[in-house]
């Protein structure tokens, strides 16, 4: 080989380090610009995890009117069945407000991975400070926020407007009343025994929502109805008003639960109904109540007044 020769493997040499050394570069750019992406999109999933200690934060910012936005921006920590966190909710064309907030998780939707929680908010908005109830979904990815309809209960916390709702004690020929059993992710995954019932959705009647959820519930059909009055679940937190029934003549057909309900249905005698109060059995307020009214109403119980 000639010093033309030589010349040649030299350059070839030359060429292949500055290709090598270019591959180089835009590797280390790409891994760069990778780790980047994966830490946006991490923003939205835990920031910090152990055995019971999770955090989170989200953003969200969205065009209201030309050239302004709507931000909103949530951390929440999570420690057991506790959360807690800061707020911001800036929107463009009413108040802004900022704040902590604290509070417990009180439902799990198994089939979207939703925590469902319901938290005191610290607000602060025009120069006043406020306390208001907030209702916080969340997962790993997406965070959903219910403000409601508030009231101020009288002590500067503001309470939620609820939907009004109903029991049914259901009898059938033997004077057995149907029972239905759900595990509480609230409780601890407790099993809780309760009555069949639910909320009175838009333009539909207590009586309407109670054959309804009777029916969903338990598969029971109802013709005869007696209404046994209401009661007030959570004065000190919300205006719901729990419309109790008492259904007899009942004729059994399919249940028609939703998809995220796991119900058992049993029959229990009357006096076996002291026994499960009594031994905590049955300890759901709603149960209680409407159980009450009932008994009070078949004159299993009296009162001197």
């Amino acid at each position: 080989m000639g010093e033309r020769g030589f010349k040649i493997r030299k350059i070839l040499i030359i060429f292949l380090i500055v290709v090598t050394a270019i591959a180089i570069f835009f590797n280390l750019v790409s891994d760069y610009r990778t780790k980047d992406k994966n830490s946006e999109i991490k923003e939205s999933a835990p920031l910090n995890e152990s055995a019971s200690e999770k955090e989170f934060c989200y953003y969200r910012s969205s065009a209201s009117v030309p050239d302004y936005f709507d931000v909103a921006w949530l951390k929440i920590k999570e420690n057991d069945n506790l959360v807690s966190g800061e707020f911001r909710n800036l929107p463009t064309e009413t108040d802004s407000k900022i704040g902590l907030f604290e509070g417990k998780i009180v439902g799990f939707d198994e089939e979207n991975k939703i925590k469902k929680t319901e938290v005191i908010w610290d607000t602060f908005a025009e120069g006043m400070f406020a306390k208001e109830e907030l209702i916080i979904d969340y997962n790993d990815y997406y965070v959903i926020t219910y403000f409601g309809e508030l009231y101020n209960r009288g002590d500067d916390v503001y309470v939620f407007k609820d939907k009004n709702s109903v029991t049914v004690v259901a009898e059938n020929k033997k004077n057995e009343i149907f029972l239905v059993g759900q595990s509480r992710y609230a409780l601890d995954n407790k099993y809780s025994w309760e009555l069949p019932g639910g909320s009175i959705e838009r333009r539909q009647t207590a009586l309407e929502a109670a054959k309804r959820e009777l029916r969903e519930e338990t598969g029971l059909i109802a013709k005869s109805w007696k209404y046994l009055g209401i009661f007030h679940p959570k004065p000190g937190r919300c205006t719901e008003v729990c419309h109790v029934y008492l259904a007899k003549n009942l004729k059994q057909y399919e249940t028609e639960l939703d998809a995220t309900e796991d119900i058992t249905v049993k029959k229990i005698k009357p006096e076996d109904i002291f026994k499960m109060i009594k031994t905590n059995q049955i300890t759901d307020g709603f149960a209680l109540a409407s159980i009450l009214k009932y008994l009070y109403y078949k004159n299993k119980i009296s009162f001197e007044i």
